[in-house]
């Protein structure tokens, strides 16, 4: 969130001085004529800021360099069982899973920038499940090509990529597995439904 243009704190230090102002007498303006008058800039504003805030999430998402540090830590769950739940809203988040072991887990991510990294995921013996849905955001998961894993994404109205593969069209599926995925004894699937947003999975 750092760099943002700081409108809603501008907003209140312009509202605390016009009351200032007009309690000390220094002026006699109805701020509910001026409202009236020019609201229709706070949907310029917004407008604005949504395209602003895309083009620079997809500059972000397609950085390298770009990892988990750059985001707000998340809080998620993961029991003994290797059971993992997040769910996030309306902000710029990271999840870290690092190191972490997991089993089955879902994943739910809407109208923000979230960055996954799990690069080096462990995984329990057998089938393990991973569903993430993401609507209205921008969700980057980094993913190791060695691990066996299989990803399977279904994508509506945004963007989805997963590696080196895409599809076209309003609603298409994307496919990806790795070498390693059929001779492991520990395998991950992972299911992703994106709407609306933008989701890439990457190394």
């Amino acid at each position: 969130m750092c760099g943002r243009f700081p409108f809603f704190a501008l907003m209140l230090i312009g509202l605390g001085t016009y009351f200032l102002l007009r309690n000390l007498g220094v002026i006699d303006y109805n701020i509910g004529e001026f409202i009236g008058k020019y609201w229709p800039v706070l949907l310029i504003y917004f407008g604005l800021k949504a395209i602003f805030d895309r083009t620079s999430m997809k500059k972000k998402f397609r950085d390298s360099s770009f990892s988990c540090s750059d985001y707000k830590e998340a809080d998620f769950n993961i029991d003994q069982k290797g059971e993992l739940f997040a769910s996030k809203s309306f902000g710029s988040y990271s999840l870290d899973l690092s190191n972490k072991k997991i089993k089955n887990g879902h994943m739910k991510f809407s109208m923000g920038e979230f960055f996954v990294d799990m690069h080096a995921v462990k995984l329990f013996p057998g089938n393990n499940k991973l569903h993430i849905n993401t609507k209205m955001g921008g969700v980057k998961i980094k993913l190791n090509k060695d691990l066996p894993v299989q990803v399977h994404g279904t994508n509506s109205f945004g963007e989805l990529k997963v590696f080196d593969k895409t599809g076209s069209g309003l609603t298409y599926s994307v496919q990806y597995q790795s070498p390693a995925y059929k001779r492991s004894k520990s395998r991950l699937d992972i299911y992703i439904r994106n709407s609306f947003g933008e989701c890439i999975v990457t190394d």
